[in-house]
């Protein structure tokens, strides 16, 4: 199955809504669509709407990892994940990446918690 990637920005907020499969297949061309972004448009926010990703295998998890690292370091900036299946969450917290990487169960709710947030760290 493939990915289907979709781009909103919202204030300085980069929203990517995944529906599909985000697999080995599918993790690599993601990522690169968001170095350029990163990179070239200058996004320091960026938040994965989850809610149609039917699977994530683990070089779909690195692709959040890795982004997250690359914000953090580089560009003073975080990523969120929102509205993530239950499986998903299953395996997010067993992995840890819950302590690394913020999740809600809204879009709104992770939209504002950049807003509230002011300058990330």
């Amino acid at each position: 199955m493939a990915l289907d990637i979709k781009e909103d920005v919202r204030v300085d907020i980069l929203i990517v809504s995944l529906d599909g499969e985000l697999d080995s297949s599918t993790a690599p061309i993601l990522f690169a669509k968001l170095k350029e972004n990163i990179r070239e448009k200058k996004f320091k926010k960026v938040i994965f709407n989850m809610n149609g990703l039917k699977f994530i295998s683990s070089a779909g998890w690195s692709v959040f990892v890795e982004t997250a690292k690359i914000l953090k370091e580089n560009k003073k900036g975080d990523i969120r994940l929102a509205q993530m299946q239950e499986d998903a969450k299953r395996v997010y917290e067993l992995l840890g990446i819950d302590a690394y990487i913020r999740s809600y169960s809204t879009l709104t709710d992770a939209i504002k918690s950049f807003l509230e947030s002011g300058n990330e760290k």
